[in-house]
C-alpha cells in the first residue's frame, strides 16, 4: 500500500495504517548484516552519547575499545557502511569505563576526550585535533627588483610606484616575518621562529622592488586549518598583524613599508598554546575550561570566545594540595561546577568576562564522571558515601533512606558508576556496582513523585545515555561467567538472541525503564502500576505494541466512525530461542484486555490455529527459494497464524507483546492483521 491507502486483494484488505510502537523494553536501533562481525562484540562499551551534526540527524556516539562510532537507525551494518560509521579509531583502549572517552559538544562540533590521546572533535563530516597544534615554518623573505631599461619581470611592464617600493631610497628597510596556522573556526596556533629577512633601499639606478615572502609549507593532513596569519616585523621591534592567507598559498608579495611602531598594531601573541591533553573538557561564557592530564587537580582556561586557544598561563588552582583529581565539569545555572572526590568548587564570571574559582561545600564530592546528573534545577552526583545533590545553594544528601543499603556498594569501582534522567516518568537512575566486581549489576532509581528510591539487580551495565527520548544501556553479554568474561573484554550493547548457550545475533537496543521492583535490604518497597500492566523489568524483559485505528493521516478509505471486525494476524519473527511471548489484544483504547494467548518462538507449536511455526522444517526452510532463480537471502524468519478465539469489532485495536524471561528477548520483523472483508461486520 501507497502512503496508508487500503489495497485489496482477492476480497481481502490490507490496511498500511498503524506502527510498532515500543511501550518498553527494546527497540532496535540498527540492523546487523548476518555476513558482517559485529565491531561491539568480545569488547567493552565503555561511554555513549549522542550529537546532531550540521544538516545531519541526531547521532548515537558509542566509544569501544579505542574507537568512537555512530549508529543510525534502520541503517544496515555493513563493511562498507561500517568505515562510514567509525568516527575514530586508534585510541588508547582504557582499562575501565572511568578511562574511557568522554563526550561535549561546542559550535557544531563533538569534543572528544580521554586524558591519553590528543583532544579531538567532529563535526559530522571530518575529524580534527581540539586547537591548532601544527607550528608553520619560518617565511622567508627575498627581494625581488626592477631597474629602469631593464626586462621587466611582470608581464612586461615596469613595477607599478603603487604597488612596489623604492629601492633607491636613501635608508635601508629590513622586512621580516612570522607566521601563524588559523582553524575553520578562527583559533591561531603558536607562532613560528623569525623566517630569513631581506632589505630594500640602497640600490641605485632609480630601481622599484617588492619582497616575495616564500617558504609557506602547507598544513598538517587531517586537521582543520584554513588560514595562514603573516606577521610583520615593525620598525620598533614588535611584529604585527599584516595578513591572512590561506593556508596553502606558497607565495606572497609585500609592497607597503613596515609600521614605525607595531605595536601601535595587533601585536603577535608570544604564549598561544593549544589545549593540553585533557581528561574533562567544559564550556561556559565563550570559554573553554580543560583538566589536563599533567595537572590533574587544574583548570585551564581559553581566552574570551577562542575556546580552543588558551594562553599558558590562564589556569585555576583547584586546591591541588589535597591531591584528590578533578572528577568533572558539569555546567549547572549561570556556573560551572568543578568536581573532586571530597569537594566542590564552583566557576563564575566576573563583569569582565574573567573567571572566578569559589569553594561550595568540602567534605562531600564526586567520584563517578559518568553518574554527574543535571535534572529539575539540581545535580545530581555520587559520592562513596551516598547519592548527593547541588540545588545551587546547599549541597544535601539525597539518599538517606538507602543508608544502610548503600554500605554494600562496591567502592573500588564506583567511579564507573552511571546516571541518567527519564523525565517523562520522573525518574533518575544510576547504575552501580554491589557484586564486588567491576561491572554495574544494580540500578539506584529515583522517582520523583514519590520521592523514594527503589532497587533492580541483575544488570550487566557499563555505559548508558538517554537519546531520542529513549534510554540506550551498554550491557555485558551473559552467556558464561561474568568474573572471567570480564578478564577477557568480553562485551557488547545488548544481550540479543541466546540460543543453547551461546549468542546468535547481537543488536543495538533501547531499554526503558517502566517498572521498578523493590529489594529485600532496601527499607522500603515501591512498585509501579502501568495503566496496561506492571512488569519487573530486566534489561532483557520487552513490550511492543502494534496500534492500528482509523486516524492515519493519509487514510481515505476508512472513516473514523467505521468499525472493522479482526480475526488475527500472522506474526514474521527470528528464532531466538525456546521460549514464549505473551500476545494481548485492546480494543477502542480500553485498558482490559479483550484476550490473550502465549505464542513459542520455536518450531514446536502454538496456542492458536496453527500447530506448529509454519517455516517447515528448523533448516531446511531458510533456503527456500522466492520466485527463482531469485533466492531469499535475508534473516531466517520463523511465522507464526495468531488466531484470536472470537474476532473483535472495533475501531481501533492495539495488539500488544509481552516477554517476563531472564536473557530471553524477542524480536518481532513483520506482522499482518486479518480483518473481516468491509462491510460483513455488519451482518454478524
Amino acid at each position: 500500500a501507497t502512503g496508508g491507502e487500503a489495497s485489496k486483494v482477492d476480497g481481502v484488505f490490507f490496511n498500511v495504517t498503524g506502527g510498532v510502537e515500543k511501550a518498553s523494553g527494546l527497540r532496535e536501533m540498527i540492523h546487523w548484516d548476518p555476513n558482517t562481525p559485529n565491531p561491539f562484540q568480545g569488547k567493552r562499551i565503555d561511554s555513549l552519547s549522542h550529537f546532531r551534526a550540521p544538516r545531519s540527524p541526531d547521532e548515537l556516539i558509542i566509544s569501544s575499545a579505542g574507537e568512537v562510532w555512530i549508529t543510525r537507525g534502520n541503517r544496515s551494518f555493513t563493511p562498507v557502511s561500517s568505515r562510514q560509521m567509525r568516527v575514530l579509531r586508534d585510541r588508547s583502549i582504557p582499562s575501565s569505563p572511568y578511562d574511557g572517552e568522554y563526550f561535549a559538544v561546542r559550535n557544531e562540533w563533538l569534543f572528544m576526550t580521554n586524558g591519553i590521546d590528543r583532544n579531538m572533535k567532529w563535526d559530522g563530516r571530518k575529524v580534527a585535533p581540539v586547537g591548532v597544534h601544527a607550528i608553520p615554518m619560518p617565511p622567508d623573505a627575498s627581494r625581488i627588483v626592477h631597474e629602469n631599461n631593464q626586462p621587466a619581470i611582470f608581464g612586461g611592464n615596469d613595477l607599478s610606484t603603487a604597488y612596489s617600493l623604492d629601492a633607491d631610497a636613501d635608508d635601508r628597510t629590513y622586512f621580516q616575518y612570522r607566521a601563524t596556522f588559523v582553524s575553520s573556526s578562527g583559533h591561531e596556533g603558536t607562532a613560528s621562529r623569525p623566517g630569513r629577512r631581506s632589505s630594500v633601499g640602497h640600490y641605485g639606478s632609480a630601481a622599484r622592488a617588492v619582497v616575495k615572502i616564500d617558504s609557506l609549507d602547507p598544513p598538517p593532513e587531517n586537521s582543520d586549518i584554513q588560514w595562514r596569519n603573516i606577521y610583520k616585523l615593525g620598525k620598533d621591534g614588535v611584529y604585527y598583524f599584516w595578513r591572512q592567507v590561506g593556508a596553502n598559498e606558497s607565495v606572497v608579495y609585500d609592497f607597503e613599508m613596515p609600521l614605525p611602531a607595531g605595536g601601535a598594531a595587533v601585536a603577535i601573541r608570544e604564549d598561544t598554546v593549544p589545549p593540553p591533553t585533557s581528561k574533562f573538557v567544559g564550556f561556559f561564557r565563550g570559554r573553554g575550561y580543560y583538566v589536563p592530564t599533567t595537572h590533574p587537580s587544574f583548570v585551564f582556561y581559553s581566552r574570551p570566545s577562542l575556546p580552543e586557544e588558551l594562553s599558558s598561563m590562564n589556569f585555576l588552582d583547584v586546591s591541588s594540595e589535597d591531591g584528590e583529581p578533578i572528577t568533572g565539569i558539569v555546567a549547572f545555572s549561570d556556573s560551572l561546577i568543578v568536581m573532586k572526590p571530597s569537594s566542590l568548587w564552583q566557576i563564575t564570571a566576573l563583569a569582565n568576562g574573567n573567571p572566578v574559582l569559589t569553594p561550595v561545600i568540602n567534605g562531600v564530592g564526586s567520584v563517578a564522571p559518568r553518574a554527574n546528573v543535571v535534572a529539575y534545577n539540581r545535580i545530581i552526583f555520587v559520592n562513596e558515601a551516598g547519592v548527593y545533590h547541588f540545588d545551587g545553594g546547599s549541597v544535601r544528601p539525597l539518599s538517606s533512606d538507602l543508608n544502610r543499603w548503600w554500605k554494600i556498594v562496591d567502592k573500588e569501582y564506583l567511579k564507573n558508576a552511571v546516571g541518567w534522567l527519564d523525565e517523562e516518568n520522573r525518574r533518575l537512575f544510576l547504575a552501580v556496582p554491589v557484586s564486588g566486581k567491576p561491572i554495574l549489576d544494580t540500578l539506584v532509581v529515583f522517582h520523583y513523585e514519590l520521592e523514594a528510591f527503589s532497587i533492580i539487580r541483575g544488570q550487566q551495565i557499563h555505559a548508558a545515555t538517554r537519546w531520542m527520548g529513549e534510554t540506550v544501556l551498554g550491557v555485558e553479554l551473559t552467556t558464561e561467567d561474568p568474573e572471567e568474561q570480564y578478564a577477557r573484554g568480553t562485551c557488547d550493547l545488548f544481550l540479543y538472541g541466546l540460543e543453547s548457550g551461546t549468542c546468535s545475533a547481537e543488536d543495538v537496543v533501547l531499554l526503558k525503564g517502566e517498572s521498578s521492583s523493590s529489594d529485600a535490604d532496601s527499607d522500603f518497597q515501591v512498585q509501579i502500576t502501568r495503566e496496561i500492566s506492571t512488569v519487573d523489568m530486566t534489561a532483557c524483559d520487552t513490550h511492543g505494541l502494534i496500534r492500528f485505528g482509523p486516524y492515519s493521516a493519509t487514510e481515505t478509505g476508512w472513516s473514523s466512525n467505521d468499525l472493522m471486525e479482526v480475526a488475527g494476524l500472522d506474526v514474521f519473527f527470528r528464532h531466538t530461542g525456546k521460549h514464549s511471548v505473551g500476545v494481548r489484544w485492546y480494543k477502542d483504547r480500553d485498558p482490559v484486555a479483550a484476550g490473550s494467548l502465549d505464542m513459542l518462538l520455536n518450531q514446536d507449536g502454538v496456542l492458536s490455529i496453527m500447530p506448529e511455526n509454519s517455516d517447515l522444517i528448523e533448516l531446511e526452510g531458510w533456503g527456500k527459494t522466492w520466485g527463482a532463480p531469485n533466492t531469499w537471502g535475508g534473516t531466517r524468519h520463523l511465522y507464526q497464524r495468531v488466531k484470536f478465539p472470537n474476532t473483535v469489532l472495533c475501531r481501533e485495536i492495539e495488539v500488544e507483546f509481552f516477554n517476563q524471561e531472564t536473557q530471553e528477548p524477542f524480536h518481532i520483523d513483520a506482522f499482518v492483521l486479518w480483518r473481516v472483508s468491509k462491510g460483513q461486520e455488519a451482518q454478524r
